[in-house]
C-alpha cells in the first residue's frame, strides 16, 4: 500500500474555487481501481492551506491517476488558486493497524 500525504498552499481569496475543483477531482479519483482513501481538507487556522491524503493499493493506480482525465484537467485549473507551496511525499507501507 502506498500513502501519499502533503498541503498545497493557496491564496486564500481562492478557497471556494479550489473547493469547485477539488470536489470534482475527489468524487473522480475516489471511482478509481486501485485508490483506497483519497481526500483533502482545509486547515484549521489556515484557510489557505490544503491537506492532502490519499491511499493506493500500488504505483500502478497511482501512475493511472497522474493520467486521468479528471486529474490532468485538475492540474490545468491550478494555476486559477494562486499556489505558493506545494509539499507531496509518497511512503510506502507494509503494515496497517487500528491506533485507536
Amino acid at each position: 500500500m502506498i500513502l501519499v500525504s502533503g498541503f498545497i498552499t493557496i491564496d486564500p481569496a481562492n478557497l471556494d474555487r479550489a473547493t469547485e475543483l477539488v470536489t470534482a477531482l475527489t468524487t473522480a479519483t475516489r471511482a478509481e481501481p486501485g485508490n483506497i482513501d483519497y481526500s483533502f481538507a482545509s486547515t484549521l487556522g489556515d484557510p489557505g492551506r490544503l491537506r492532502i491524503t490519499e491511499k493506493w493499493e500500488d504505483q500502478a493506480a497511482i501512475d493511472a491517476h497522474m493520467v486521468a482525465p479528471h486529474f490532468v484537467e485538475f492540474m490545468g485549473s491550478a494555476g486559477e488558486l494562486g499556489i505558493t507551496e506545494v509539499k507531496i511525499m509518497k511512503y510506502d507501507v507494509t503494515n496497517e493497524s487500528k491506533l485507536l
